[in-house]
């Protein structure tokens, strides 16, 4: 069956308080441009291509498989870590399996 989802959303949440301390969310689509594909007869026309070197603020900022969406939700929050919140985990555990296992630390 595999995962079909548009958007994924990763946080990390700080085990005593319960707090969000990051997150992330991917997505797989943008509204404007489904609309602007259907406007304009399909996203591999002339016209569309000229719309979308104009349009800002695309939502769909993930181009991976659905599958590979808590990977890389995981690999961004991991990253930020050190950079936006000047900490390293201590622990690392989930609900799915699917986030690699070189990033949890004991």
């Amino acid at each position: 069956r595999g995962h079909r989802s548009m958007y994924g959303i990763g946080c990390v949440v700080e085990v005593v308080t319960g707090l969000v301390i990051d997150f992330t969310i991917l997505s797989l689509y943008c509204q404007r441009c489904a609309c602007a594909a259907s406007r304009y007869g399909g996203r591999d026309t002339d016209d569309f291509k000229k719309w979308y070197k104009a349009h800002d603020n695309c939502t769909a900022n993930y181009t991976g498989s659905s599958n590979a969406m808590e990977k890389t939700a995981a690999e961004i929050l991991w990253n930020n870590s050190l950079g936006k919140h000047n900490f390293r985990s201590r622990q690392c555990c989930q609900m799915e399996t699917l986030a690699p296992t070189n990033m949890c630390v004991t």
